[in-house]
């Protein structure tokens, strides 16, 4: 004889009470629908005291045995389920009921009840005075002609519009800007004057003097003549300027 085969279906356990309670009822239609086949599939099966009685392999009975675990154990769960679904059905109402408590507390709140927030005080910073103008500045540059073409007079001036107290220490570079058998070269205050060094040293607190003489090379154009004075504390601030080559008598 063949024997049909009866299907679990297969429960999940949500975590939301809401699907929980439908989920609760499928479960448990499935428990009663699996019962109820069980238990006539059982009863036709084996009848006490029926003839067949003695028929029925032990294949069988193992899986008539199954069956009612199955039962048994589809009867537990929802059994548990239904605790569950009882649980959250009275965590819900306790949810909804602290829910209706505060829409009602505000509501009836009034403004004279909303605590008063103080916006704190500011002290605004007392005037500060302008800051003393340390940059260093660049005057009276002229640029010679001497009885020699190629020979030329330099001389300006570097000053400290700050407080006249105030030590300058530092080095003043000097370059010549021009053109060398058409191409753009720059020579250093080394190359052209008797100086070993490309700067002058810048010793002194309210304006120093300089002054020197350039020796250029002959296919040599000069365009301009750049000057850069660079202290060494960051109290003063560098001043750099590059002036044309315009030459006076």
């Amino acid at each position: 004889m063949a024997h049909k085969k009866v299907h679990v279906p297969k429960v999940v356990v949500q975590t939301n009470p809401p699907n929980r309670i439908l989920l609760s009822a499928v479960l448990f239609a499935a428990f009663v629908a699996v019962a109820w086949y069980s238990y006539k599939y059982g009863r036709s099966q084996v009848q006490p005291g029926s003839p067949g009685d003695a028929g029925i392999s032990a294949q069988e009975q193992q899986r008539i045995a199954g069956l009612e675990e199955e039962r048994e154990a589809l009867k537990a769960q929802v059994d548990g389920l239904q605790r569950d679904m009882q649980l959250s059905r009275q965590a819900l109402e306790v949810a909804r009921n602290k829910i209706r408590a505060l829409e009602r507390r505000q509501t009836s709140a009034s403004p004279a009840d909303t605590p008063r927030v103080e916006t704190p005080r500011v002290e605004l910073p007392a005037a500060v005075s302008a800051p003393v103008d340390n940059r260093l500045t660049l005057q009276n540059v002229r640029i010679a002609a001497t009885d020699n073409e190629n020979r030329f007079r330099f001389s300006f001036s570097v000053t400290n519009p700050g407080n006249a107290t105030d030590q300058v220490v530092g080095t003043i570079w000097i370059a010549v800007n021009g053109l060398l058998n058409g191409e753009p070269t720059r020579l250093s205050l080394e190359k052209v004057s008797s100086n070993s060094r490309p700067f002058v040293k810048m010793d002194f607190r309210q304006r120093q003097e300089v002054e020197g003489e350039l020796r250029l090379p002959p296919a040599f154009r000069p365009k301009n003549i750049m000057i850069e004075a660079k202290p060494y504390s960051k109290k003063f601030h560098e001043t750099a300027g590059k002036i044309d080559w315009v030459t006076s008598g």
